[in-house]
């Protein structure tokens, strides 16, 4: 800040922050009660720019109307704030980013999950139709059984039944004796 006591605040004024600055003395000077603290940035005499922020107060100077003005350099918050939006913008585009993942993720998770349900009533559905087949099949089963039984029974019964007969009628023509 010693340079700035060494030239006119005027010549240290950024070009296009001169305006407001005049704008905002020539109001403090008059008494309006505009804003008494405000920003802008000057160039220091090694070409550096610094942000300042500016307190000021109307006075009267040796009979005249002045402004008693007081600098404080923020040009470190500044570059603070500016890192800190950037960080920020970072972490939103950081989160939109994943939420557009998040939500491809959750799609296609939906999309599986659907799938996983067709799959497992077609299963289902194969699983009753495997199980009324088996039960028909147990009863054809069961019934053919029954008829081999019933016709081996028959079969059996009437080869008996004849042996029987051609037995009885062998008998009856052997002699007593044999």
């Amino acid at each position: 800040m010693s340079q700035v006591l060494e030239s006119s605040l005027e010549q240290l004024i950024v070009p296009s922050d001169a305006p407001l600055v005049k704008v905002r003395m020539l109001a403090r000077q008059r008494g309006d009660p505009g804003a008494s603290v405000y920003e802008y940035r000057i160039r220091r005499t090694d070409g550096d720019v610094r942000t300042v922020q500016a307190s000021s107060v109307a006075i009267t100077h040796k009979g005249e109307p002045a402004v008693l003005a007081v600098l404080r350099d923020i040009t470190e918050r500044k570059h603070a704030e500016a890192a800190l939006r950037r960080a920020h913008e970072e972490l939103q585009r950081g989160v939109q980013e994943r939420t557009v993942e998040l939500s491809k993720a959750i799609e296609i998770l939906q999309e599986q999950i659907a799938e996983r349900h067709k799959a497992e009533e077609h299963l289902r559905k194969s699983q009753e139709q495997l199980h009324a087949l088996s039960i028909r099949l147990l009863s054809m089963l069961e019934e053919e059984r029954a008829r081999i039984a019933r016709e081996t029974h028959d079969e059996l019964g009437q080869a008996l039944t004849a042996l029987k007969i051609a037995l009885a009628w062998i008998r009856q023509r052997l002699p007593a004796d044999q």
